[in-house]
């Protein structure tokens, strides 16, 4: 469940496309695919993406793409055998893209921004897997461990990617990614647990349910129980000591190229807050932030970016 609007992008199986060009730059065909996908789906990502400079911003624009592609097979109504079977050829996908042989349009502009950026082919599988986890039935989560790694698979990987892409060759900025990538993930489950109890899941570990008394039960179940109320104000005090941990590192590694990163930190910590504010008795309305509020936040993180100088 990784954030990304309602709003399908063209249908993500893998198909072949003229003009592939996995030599040199993407086609003209290829780069106006994956700007197309990242436009229609209108995620709060883009904000943080604009900062970067063209080249930069097309490689995040196809990490993304792929992001959304795999993500909406995970969550498209298809049968499970159906959903994997797309998951395997976005595999045999990427491994096409680290052989120089893509033959999806969004794949030739990873193969580019794999070269250019030096991005591991590891961190592609992560998401993948992540998402295999995500189409097998109802999902549960044992304990912290299984949540750790989850979040390491769906958000750290593209954190880790990210940062490659900016450009901060920092000891640290590894660590910066997984911990602010475990930050966002975690706000957005808390932020979701409704949508997601509706259709199977159940993100918050099972050792912490247990822990306020919550019954293993269906999601609905799960979700509308009082120790689930504490279980999520538990999830959100490790949430703000991520982001807080997150803050600390990008304050050690003091590079403006960070700054889209920073914006995402303050989108999601304001979102926390608000979730926070709220509170976790259900029914929990949706949390509804205002245009002005969200760019205000937004401004307020690239500023604390670019005000560092560039360790370069």
């Amino acid at each position: 469940m990784s954030d990304h609007s309602a709003v399908s992008s063209p249908n993500g199986s893998v198909a072949p496309i003229s003009g592939t060009s996995a030599v040199g730059a993407p086609s003209a065909a290829a780069r106006a695919h994956v700007i197309d996908i990242v436009r229609r789906s209108r995620s709060s990502f883009q904000t943080g993406m604009r900062l970067l400079p063209p080249r930069r911003r097309l490689a995040m624009y196809a990490v993304y793409a792929f992001c959304r592609l795999v993500d909406d097979i995970a969550d498209g109504g298809e049968a499970r055998d159906r959903k994997a079977e797309r998951l395997s050829d976005w595999s045999q996908e990427i491994d096409a893209v680290y052989s120089g042989k893509p033959t999806h349009p969004v794949g030739e502009v990873l193969c580019w921004a794999a070269g250019r950026y030096d991005l591991p082919k590891a961190e592609f599988e992560a998401v993948i897997a992540g998402m295999m986890h995500d189409i097998e039935g109802e999902t549960v989560l044992a304990d912290r461990a299984a949540l750790t790694l989850y979040a390491r698979q769906v958000a750290g990987a593209v954190g880790i990617l990210s940062v490659r892409i900016f450009g901060v060759p920092h000891p640290e900025s590894e660590l910066f990614a997984t911990e602010l990538g475990e930050a966002l993930q975690l706000a957005n489950i808390l932020r979701d647990v409704d949508e997601d109890a509706a259709v199977g899941r159940v993100y918050v570990p099972q050792s912490c349910l247990r822990r306020h008394g919550v019954p293993a039960a269906a999601p609905a179940v799960v979700v509308a129980h009082d120790g689930f109320v504490v279980a999520c104000g538990e999830l959100a005090t490790e949430a703000a000591s991520k982001f807080a941990e997150a803050r600390a590192i990008a304050g050690r590694i003091r590079s403006p190229r960070l700054a889209p990163a920073m914006v995402m930190m303050a989108v999601y910590a304001d979102l926390l807050r608000s979730l926070n504010a709220r509170g976790w008795t259900a029914p929990r309305q949706p949390v509804v932030r205002s245009s002005t509020r969200k760019a205000a936040v937004a401004i307020r993180g690239a500023a604390l970016g670019w005000r560092w100088p560039s360790f370069t």
